[in-house]
């Protein structure tokens, strides 16, 4: 079951129960058209979803850490490991298609990094 619109897929349509009114479903396969984002880490291109990346832009003529993921033009996706981090400086230029200083990005990656950028469990703090 789709969980933005609720609709059912071709494969739930063959297993619903016979008591659904068929108006009740719809068509096999077709749904809302909404699709989680997935993004492609640039230095071991594996597939992720956003939470689990950090995102670099340009700013200044520089590659910096987007934190508030929110400056303009576009953006390259990396996993927030050293590893990662360091294949990915080569790859920071073409991705965000402008000549840019990397050295931002490979001090982030040799200070250790940061925090984790999953934001699934982060709830705003009550004082």
């Amino acid at each position: 079951m789709c969980r933005h619109c609720q609709s059912f897929s071709a494969t739930e349509m063959r297993i619903a129960p016979l008591d659904v009114r068929s108006s009740e479903l719809q068509r096999p396969g077709v749904s809302c058209g909404r699709v989680d984002p997935i993004r492609t880490c640039l230095g071991c291109r594996t597939r992720s979803e956003p939470a689990l990346l950090v995102r670099i832009a340009a700013q200044g003529g520089q590659a910096v850490v987007d934190e508030g993921r929110r400056l303009p033009g576009r953006g390259a996706w990396v996993h927030p490991t050293q590893q990662c981090a360091e294949r990915a400086i080569r790859a920071i230029p073409r991705a965000l298609r402008q000549h840019v200083d990397t050295s931002p990005i490979a001090r982030w990656a040799q200070d250790g990094l940061g925090q984790s950028p999953d934001r699934r469990n982060e709830r705003p703090m009550d004082n």
